[in-house]
Order: structure tokens, then sequence, then C-alpha cells
């Protein structure tokens, strides 16, 4: 199965998800803000359909911002739950800025775990692992 997901090659990551989220909202919500438009400027047309469908367009799109919203809180959450856990780990207090070291972690973790496939055995969760792994990068904090 392992072989599958590598050649397959999805990755990790809410970038482009939050990129076309949000371009994508922004598509639905101008059209359903066009078609209103429309339909005051020219009231014979049958104002029921239209306010449905645009209502749906607009609908369409804030739920799309709803959800880009919600995986930018969902990433904010992780990122401070690693801080949080290297903060409190004992190993960690031989570095003088712990919380750069920290951010710094975070990131470097998070890139990795990012360019591992979908199904990788690899969390973004703060552990002794992800310590022994960047200690020499970490090595301008102590």
């Amino acid at each position: 199965m392992t072989h599958v997901v590598h050649i397959s090659n999805k990755k990790r990551g809410w970038t482009i998800f939050q990129v076309m989220g949000t371009l994508v909202g922004a598509f639905f919500v101008f059209m359903g803000c066009m078609m209103m438009i429309n339909l005051l400027q020219d009231p014979d047309n049958n104002v029921a359909s239209v306010i449905v469908v645009s209502g749906f367009f607009i609908m369409m799109g804030l739920v799309l911002w709803g959800a880009v919203v919600a995986s930018a809180l969902y990433l904010k959450k992780k990122r401070a739950l690693f801080i949080t856990s290297f903060m409190t780990d004992e190993a960690t207090k031989i570095y003088s800025d712990r919380e750069g070291a920290a951010y710094e972690l975070w990131l470097l973790v998070k890139k990795f775990t990012q360019t591992e496939p979908m199904w990788s055995k690899y969390k973004p969760v703060y552990n002794g692992y992800w310590l022994q792994k960047y200690a020499d990068k970490l090595e301008k904090y102590r």
C-alpha cells in the first residue's frame, strides 16, 4: 500500500486548498452578486429563480471561505499544541530562546511533513524524534 501512496505522490498541505478555496469562493460570491445586480436592473426576469440561484452561489462562496478559515484555525491550533509540548519538555531547557527554537522546529517539521505522502507515519506532533533530527538546526538557540 505504501508504494501506491508514493506513486500517487499525494502531499499533505493546506496551501493549495486555502488559495483555491479563497479564489473559487470569491468567484461564487461575485457571480451571485452579479445576478442580484442584474435582477435589480431588469425586474421583468423571473424573480424567484434568480434569487434562489444567486443565493445559492453566494452561500457556496461563503461556505468555501468558512472552510478556509476553519483550516487556518486548525493549523494554528496544531502549531500551538506543538509549541506547548516543546516548552513543557525537560530536554528543551538547554535552549536560551526556547520560543524561537520551538517555532523554528515547528517550521522544519511542518515543511518535512508536507513533503511526505498523505498516509505517512510522520505527524506534525512534537516528540523527541524531531528534536534529535533537527538538533543541528537549533544550535543557534543555545
